[in-house]
């Protein structure tokens, strides 16, 4: 149960600096970042959309879900 808690701490110490590292480049682009919140909205909305129709999707494709 330690050696799960500490590989769960560490890939998410991992994974959130790499996260960090991405958006740092990103927002260098000043002309992202002048549309930034239109982006993060657009993403939500596509978060939203994709749950709502997740079941549907597997269907259509015949893919069982995970």
């Amino acid at each position: 149960m330690i050696s799960y808690a500490v590989a769960t701490i560490v890939s998410m110490v991992i994974l959130t600096n790499i996260a960090l590292k991405a958006i740092n480049l990103i927002t260098r682009f000043s002309a992202f970042e002048r549309h930034i919140e239109m982006v993060t909205g657009v993403v939500i909305l596509l978060v939203g959309v994709w749950m709502l129709t997740e079941e549907y999707i597997f269907e259509y494709f015949g893919v069982t879900p995970f």
